[in-house]
């Protein structure tokens, strides 16, 4: 059963259940009501027998019937009965005969009652009470008194029950139609609510089929209501899996170009070295050489692939740190390894003193990579200048400037892309994945990483939040 049927078929339920417990509130309290109107209804005929018309009619009823006055008359659709002089056990033919309890009605001792009779096999309601008369005086000149008579009233009590019944089938009938309306109508309605639901499935299960990231997800419903923001975020979501995927796709293919350059050569070299390992040959320190400083990119490389793997998360271990120190020993260990290659190249730092809250060997690599990128191009005997200040707008601000070539306007803005590597650039050593890992840890790090061109060389900052300025996760 599909959740449209199962709205309905709650929404019926409830209907049912609420009318269940109201019908029968209502029911008793119209019950009470049709009692005592029909109970009012006996009284007042009662009343009416003492009008003029009620004693022709007795007497032409009595007339043509023979009966006496004692026997039950028919009058207003009611069964009516007078006695004068009542007795204990005295009756008339199908009414219960008196007692005690209409004797003392009679007297004046209780008041008028009501009691269910059968009365020629029908169940009737009878209304006991005493009616007061005047009786003419016997001699001229005394007063009129007053005399008492027994009435007893009697209705079918079918006229009571049948509005009762009416009203039963009523609201059985209602609630029957309610409960199969609602269903209906909350079938109807939770369709139409679920309709993008049910354009989302499809676009999903779409998207589960043909793997087509790029699929429409219902994002052109106005993202007004949780339906709308529900396609939204799923098309988001989307797309930057989409992204994910594409940007998976160009690494591993950038990846294989760029290995399969330094692959080639070193396999190459190796088969000359193996042609030629029986007789001896003055090219073989030579070809052992390139096969090494093929297998130490490859090593680079292969370094750096792992790295950017490493720092696609670092919030689980941020730490405050001083930035300034850290700088301070990538820069003492930069400046080393350019002393060890007889390169001549100085550093100047001036590091300003900064706390931030970072992994520490993420920045540290990407510290690293700048100063490697900076080695790389500077001249020897060149000089390179690393500073770091804080900012105004909360951020700590390492820049790195050097003295070569400098960055052509066109590569400015591919130049933290993975792989890039200019013209100018693809004679040198590198895999073009350092500054590519320096703008994902910035990134990581809600910081940011930008290149500018300079005469001479190139400069490249790098601007973490501090300590006290770092957005929450």
């Amino acid at each position: 059963m599909n959740l449209r049927s199962r709205m309905g078929l709650a929404g019926a339920l409830v209907v049912a259940c609420t009318l269940g417990v109201i019908a029968p509130v209502l029911y008793r309290a119209e019950s009470g009501i049709v009692a005592t109107q029909f109970d009012a209804s006996l009284a007042s005929t009662a009343q009416l027998t003492t009008t003029p018309e009620f004693s022709i009619e007795l007497k032409q009823s009595v007339g043509k019937s023979g009966e006496t006055a004692l026997a039950p008359h028919l009058f207003g659709g009611a069964l009516v009965q007078f006695n004068d002089a009542p007795t204990l056990g005295e009756g008339a033919p199908g009414l219960p005969a008196l007692d005690a309890h209409d004797l003392s009605v009679f007297e004046g001792s209780a008041p008028s009652f009501t009691a269910d009779i059968d009365y020629g096999g029908t169940v009737y309601r009878m209304y006991t009470t005493r009616i007061a008369f005047s009786v003419p005086p016997t001699e001229p000149g005394r007063p009129f008194t007053t005399g008492y008579t027994l009435v007893r009233v009697a209705r079918e009590l079918s006229e009571e029950t049948a509005p009762l019944h009416r009203l039963a089938t009523l609201m059985i009938v209602l609630a029957c139609c309610g409960a199969l309306a609602a269903m209906l109508f909350l079938a109807l309605l939770t369709g139409r609510i679920l309709r993008p639901v049910r354009r989302l499935t499809v676009a999903v299960e779409h998207v589960t089929a043909t793997g087509d990231l790029s699929a429409d997800l219902g994002s052109r419903r106005r993202a007004t209501d949780e339906l709308g923001r529900l396609a939204a975020s799923f098309t988001v979501m989307m797309r930057a899996l989409d992204d994910s995927l594409q940007a998976q796709r160009r690494l591993v293919a950038d990846a294989s170009h760029e290995l399969r350059t330094p692959l080639t050569s070193l396999t190459t070299n190796l088969d000359l070295l193996d042609e030629i390992s029986a007789t001896p040959d003055p090219l073989t320190p030579e070809l052992v050489r390139d096969a090494r400083v093929q297998a130490h990119e490859l090593r680079a490389l292969v370094n750096d692939l792992i790295d950017l793997a490493r720092f696609a998360d670092v919030e689980a271990h941020v730490e405050d740190t001083r930035l300034d120190l850290l700088a301070q020993r990538v820069v003492k260990r930069t400046g080393d390894l350019a002393t060890a290659r007889s390169r001549g190249i100085g550093f100047e730092p001036q590091l300003e003193e900064c706390l931030v809250l970072v992994d520490p060997d993420a920045v540290h690599r990407a510290i690293a990579n700048l100063l490697d990128n900076a080695v790389k191009w500077s001249p020897n005997g060149g000089t390179i200048r690393v500073e770091l200040r804080a900012t105004g707008d909360g951020h700590a601000e390492l820049g790195v400037r050097d003295q070569g070539p400098g960055i052509p306007p066109e590569d400015l803005p591919f130049v933290f892309d993975r792989f890039y590597r200019s013209p100018t650039a693809r004679a040198l050593p590198g895999s073009g994945l350092g500054l590519a890992i320096v703008r994902q840890i910035a990134e990581q790090h809600h910081g940011t990483v930008l290149a500018r061109a300079c005469s001479p060389g190139a400069h490249i900052l790098l601007r973490l939040p501090l300590s006290s300025h770092r957005p929450s996760p």
